[in-house]
């Protein structure tokens, strides 16, 4: 059994016999409508890829944007990641003479200071995922600015704990203007259990 192909139904011969046997007005639609056709043919495919190519670059520009997003951020987490584990060694290192109290009866009395020394009390503070934080408030009385100064730098650069004097209110008596009254809050931080290394 023979097969016949779509273009040997359709002979040359007979198409372009119909296509003279045509009106002129006849035959100029029909090559208008074939030109159309052949146009529609070429475009339409261009069209469809060239759109398609579009959504891609524009999904490949977006992607390469959140990439270089993500990038950023995960150098930034590294280098704050980096920067707590100095902390956090930096915190560990550091001798604890006792509590916070502890730390700052004894500088006031290295700083013949503890007589004058009013008050000095624990301060409930928020603790952080990986530090503890504590703190003191205190009131000296009948102090030399001087001696004030001394006992501040001694606190702040002793090696027995990272302190920070938060809070500080100063005030004289009219009386005796060279005493100062000192009310203070100092705090410092203290690894958690388990959070000293990494």
């Amino acid at each position: 059994m023979a097969k016949y192909s779509l273009l040997e139904r359709f002979k040359t011969d007979d198409l372009y016999n119909s296509f003279l046997n045509l009106e002129e007005r006849e035959q100029i639609f029909v090559i208008i409508g074939i030109a159309f056709l052949c146009l529609i043919l070429l475009v339409l495919p261009v069209t469809c890829a060239s759109s398609k190519i579009s959504k891609l670059e524009t999904k490949y520009n977006k992607d390469k944007k959140n990439q270089v997003g993500l990038m950023e951020k995960m150098n930034e987490y590294q280098h704050v990641k980096e920067e707590l584990a100095v902390l956090k060694d930096e915190i560990s290192k550091s001798k604890r003479g006792g509590s916070l109290v502890t730390i700052v009866e004894s500088m006031a009395n290295e700083a013949g200071l503890k007589d004058n020394m009013q008050k000095l009390t624990p301060l409930p503070i928020d603790t952080g995922d990986y530090f503890d934080e504590e703190g003191v408030e205190g009131v000296l009385s009948k102090v030399s600015l001087d001696q004030l100064v001394s006992f501040l730098y001694a606190l702040e650069s002793n090696s027995k704990s990272a302190v920070l004097v938060k809070k500080m209110e100063i005030s004289t008596d009219y009386r005796k203007r060279d005493e100062i009254m000192a009310r203070f809050q100092i705090t410092s931080i203290v690894p958690k259990e388990g959070e000293t290394g990494e």
